[in-house]
């Protein structure tokens, strides 16, 4: 009875240790400054054609959102409305940048990044037919460091310093990214693992045949079938059983280094840079910040660059 009583009791305090123990900010300050980095990009990149995706004047007006959209797919904040028009929209849309910016610098207060989380739904709700994986990844990691305290943290001033606990909060935030992280690949894993097409290993050939889809002629790959059946066996396999291998530290290496290469063969053979970047980066959560700091040392050190003078 007592040794279940005590099985009890460490239970319980893994679990809160796991979800409120605050932690080092290290991992989550170099995701954040990465991922919102890139964001930043993205963004500036898709501005370029503001025009023809969120105006009047482009392939989908603001009228016709309700024959596009589904009723029961509507939220009760109807946030589209806020960019539906211009120069309202642009100016907007510059809040936003700005936004990211200041937040990926840890200039941001944890109050602030809400807003700029609403603006970010409020033009991916505006034009859902523009909106693929690289918009859905986002969303998710956006509302989650809106929980985290980044402004205690910046990557140019306490990067490299150790002693950078969050607090209960932060630590939720970095867990749910871990879990969604998790949930994604799940998911991916048991929706290939039910189609025939994915057991033969055909699909990486429809896919890297497609030059609608690739924008490298890889037609070359099939002189090696077998890579392509074992390529598409492994990664289907590896979807499903990440959520569980990537929390063991004997499979852990194995495990994202797989993923990393994963999402570099998506980037370059697919054309999807921005998707590949968003989930590749979300691996920094799972890097021991004793073990971040000391690649992060070494790395300045060839660079010839004093780690004190960031501090």
């Amino acid at each position: 009875m007592k040794k279940l009583t005590q099985f009890k009791k460490t239970a319980i305090q893994n679990w809160n240790d796991f979800w409120f123990k605050p932690l080092d900010l290290l991992p989550v300050s170099l995701f954040r400054f990465l991922f919102l980095s890139f964001l930043f990009v993205f963004y500036g990149v898709r501005y370029l054609d503001y025009d023809v995706i969120y105006t009047d004047m482009g392939f989908l007006p603001y009228r016709s959102l309700a024959l596009i959209i589904p009723k029961e797919s509507l939220s009760a904040l109807p946030l589209e409305w806020l960019v539906k028009g211009d120069p309202t929209g642009r100016i907007l849309y510059f809040i936003l940048l700005i936004g990211l910016l200041l937040w990926a610098f840890g200039l941001l207060k944890r109050k602030f990044t809400f807003l700029v989380f609403l603006l970010h739904l409020a033009f991916f709700k505006r034009n859902p037919l523009m909106s693929y994986g690289a918009d859905m990844v986002a969303t998710f990691w956006l509302m989650y460091l809106c929980l985290v305290k980044n402004d205690q943290v910046s990557p140019l001033t306490s990067l490299f310093k150790m002693g950078r606990l969050g607090d209960s909060l932060s630590t939720v935030g970095c867990r749910f990214i871990q879990i969604q992280l998790c949930i994604i690949y799940a998911y991916a894993g048991i929706d290939k693992a039910q189609s025939a097409k994915w057991w033969q290993g055909s699909v990486l050939w429809d896919i890297f045949s497609n030059p609608q889809i690739t924008p490298f002629d890889l037609t070359f790959l099939h002189h090696v079938p077998v890579l392509l059946v074992l390529f598409s066996l492994l990664s289907w396999f590896w979807e499903i059983y990440f959520p569980v291998l990537v929390w063991l530290p004997k499979w852990k290496p194995w495990v994202l280094g797989f993923g990393l290469g994963m999402h570099t063969t998506i980037a370059f053979a697919m054309g999807l840079p921005f998707f590949s970047l968003f989930m590749a980066l979300s691996y920094l959560l799972f890097i021991p910040a004793q073990t971040l700091e000391g690649f992060l040392q070494k790395l300045l050190k060839r660079l010839h660059l004093n780690p004190t003078e960031f501090s």
